[in-house]
């Protein structure tokens, strides 16, 4: 697999190693699982974009104005940031979960 396609470092599969303790037949065993469940989570992943994007053909109109909508308001968020006014911002947690 290549990286950006769903491909992992081998620092990431040796840290995975590492962190399991284990060397020999079974680390072999537990890479490709590691291996095997990357290709698996990404195909999925490519399925359901894809279909998204197919059906998304219906709703074209509707998908471009909230990703207009949503690009705009992510740029206006980093200016905000950028500009040194992100503490002006509402907390998000204490939105969602309320205070704690």
């Amino acid at each position: 697999m290549i990286h950006g396609v769903g491909a992992e470092t081998g620092s990431q599969a040796l840290l995975l190693a590492g962190v399991a303790g284990v060397t020999g037949v079974t680390g072999v065993v537990i890479l490709l699982a590691f291996v095997v469940g990357l290709l698996i989570s990404n195909t999925l992943v490519a399925v359901v974009s894809a279909s998204g994007f197919i059906g998304a053909q219906r709703l074209r109109t509707v998908y471009v104005i909230v990703g207009a909508v949503a690009g705009l308001a992510s740029l206006l968020i980093g200016v905000i940031f950028i500009s040194g006014f992100g503490t002006e911002l509402p907390d998000l947690q204490e939105l969602i979960f309320g205070k704690s």
